[in-house]
């Protein structure tokens, strides 16, 4: 059986005592997928009262959906799986019109993923060592404030042919205009091509040796409109990002190839407001166990469904912490290696809580999150045999 995990973020809310406070760890990385959800909404059990010196909680949970299909003799001959998103964030209007833009780029993908299935179908007359053809669409939230939402999405597809496909299409929104944003739009009038050009080129030089001999040409005519197409990109938390796919600067066993400006060296290139404002964070995030019986603390629960059996545990920040991210994986000799991101929020504040249920496979889970200017990352690691998680 997969794991399975749910997530539900609880916002305003009363806590009393103190539990388990996490502790620093060391970090590694590593993207994608697994299980299925959905979404309900329950009715707040007591009058909502906002906390009025609690920052505004911008936060996305991303559920993973699995569909496979079988022939009649019960090989499974296409996989299609997807990250769904759920946006939680304070201004209704934002929530809702950015969640139906991204529910038209999922539906989009499944039309496509329909058509992969059907060539599955086709293709598939009951072939010894069969692979299965597959569909997956995934999603890092890579910068998500009061001001921007920003989320690295890559499609991968395989329907028959000598390699799977791997490319990026990633979405930037301004939370204040609540559109999608394109390039020009991030960037200063009269911008000048030729100085992001010496500053990517810079970014890319130690990776040269893996990469084509005219690599710099190619990033010069994307630019400067030698070629008809553009790079992909995104808005980290450290800087602006550009997603190259394979062959486009390298052979396709370097994947799709990233290449980050930091902040610091966009000063005159890029807006001044879509330059990170750093939320001031000193607390520390706490986990206790969750008592139903006490329920009646919650004044608004979204809650995201993704199993309903599962120990439960709450974490919740003392003071405001800025940066929060959850992911699952697994651990191995070579440390943590995640294989989705859960949960990001920017920020956290006393108020706010995420309550965590797991089942009873072993799962490992890392939190991190920013405090006092310090990055703190920790492993959850849960024993099904205590009902306990333990803290790396």
């Amino acid at each position: 059986m997969r794991k399975a995990l749910v997530l539900i973020l609880i916002t305003s809310i009363l806590i009393t005592g103190a539990g388990c406070c996490a502790q620093d760890t060391t970090q590694t990385a590593a993207p994608t997928k697994e299980t299925s959800g959905d979404v309900i909404i329950i009715s707040p059990t007591a009058p909502y009262t906002a906390d009025s010196l609690a920052p505004a909680i911008h936060a996305i949970s991303l559920p993973t959906v699995q569909l496979d299909t079988a022939a009649e003799d019960g090989t499974v001959i296409f996989q299609c799986t997807y990250q769904d998103p759920t946006l939680y964030l304070d201004d209704p209007q934002a929530q809702n019109t950015i969640s139906q833009h991204l529910r038209q780029r999922t539906d989009a993908f499944l039309q496509e993923a329909q058509l992969i299935m059907a060539a599955a179908q086709k293709d598939y007359e009951g072939q010894t060592g069969w692979a299965p053809y597959l569909a997956q669409l995934s999603y890092d939230a890579v910068r998500i404030d009061p001001q921007v939402l920003s989320l690295r999405c890559t499609i991968q597809s395989y329907d028959g042919s000598a390699h799977p496909t791997q490319y990026t299409m990633s979405a930037t929104y301004d939370l204040t205009t609540l559109v999608p944003l394109n390039f020009g739009e991030i960037m200063v009038e009269d911008w000048s091509r030729e100085e992001m050009v010496r500053k990517l080129l810079e970014v890319l030089e130690p990776s040269a040796p893996a990469l084509y001999e005219d690599y710099a040409q190619k990033i010069s005519d994307m630019f400067l409109g030698g070629i008809s197409w553009f790079p992909d990109w995104c808005l980290t938390n450290e800087g602006l990002c550009f997603l190259f796919p394979p062959y486009s600067l390298a052979p396709a066993d370097c994947g799709i190839i990233h290449a980050q400006i930091p902040y610091a060296q966009l000063d005159g290139l890029l807006k001044e407001n879509y330059h990170p404002q750093r939320t001031a964070s000193n607390g520390s995030v706490y986990i206790e166990a969750y008592d139903p019986d006490r329920a009646d603390r919650f004044r608004h629960i979204s809650r995201l469904t993704i199993s309903d059996q599962g120990a439960a545990f709450l974490l919740y920040p003392d003071a405001t912490v800025s940066d929060l991210t959850l992911e699952a994986g697994k651990l191995s000799e070579a440390g943590f290696q995640a294989e989705r991101t859960l949960f990001a929020a920017e920020p956290m504040s006393h108020g706010d809580a995420l309550l965590i249920l797991a089942d009873t496979e072993q799962t490992v889970l890392r939190l991190t999150y920013r405090s006092k200017g310090q990055q703190v990352s920790t492993l959850l690691h849960y024993d099904p045999e205590t009902d306990q998680f333990t803290f790396q």
